[in-house]
């Protein structure tokens, strides 16, 4: 299935980012990871309190940092911050392998993209609901 740019599956479902992706976006967007986090990406839990989190765009209406919520990975309306106007995703050069594969389906239960496995790549960046930027960026790449 190939994507045919409308917009749909951005104003659905976020595409969850690994540590590999988060540090790829980085470089592409020129930014800093700690900015980059800030600015466009909020912190969703699986279960808290067994450190299971992943990071998520943003969605248009967020309020600005680094934020812990639960979406239930659905947008509930509103598009990914990286969906443009046209219905093309900023990042579409760099987006994340999550999204790679999704296109207009969720991702097959069998891939390591499913929340579980995204959140295992996750754990150990996490302590005490805090995310550690510094050991992201010093172990990832």
């Amino acid at each position: 299935m190939t994507c045919e740019k409308c917009g749909r599956c951005c104003e659905r479902y976020p595409c969850a980012f690994t540590p590999n992706d988060i540090m790829k976006l980085s470089k592409y967007l020129k930014m800093s990871v700690k900015k980059m986090l800030e600015e466009y990406f909020t912190i969703d839990y699986y279960i808290t309190d067994e450190n299971k989190y992943y990071l998520l765009p943003k969605r248009n209406c967020d309020k600005k940092g680094l934020n812990i919520v639960s979406y239930d990975w659905a947008f509930g309306g509103e598009p990914c911050i990286f969906l443009m106007d046209d219905k093309l995703c900023k990042i579409h050069e760099c987006k994340s392998e999550n999204a790679k594969m999704s296109f207009c389906k969720m991702p097959a239960p069998d891939t390591k993209y499913t929340k579980t496995g995204i959140w295992k790549m996750w754990e150990k960046y996490f302590d005490n609901y805090e995310l550690n930027i510094e050991k992201l960026e010093n172990e990832v790449i």
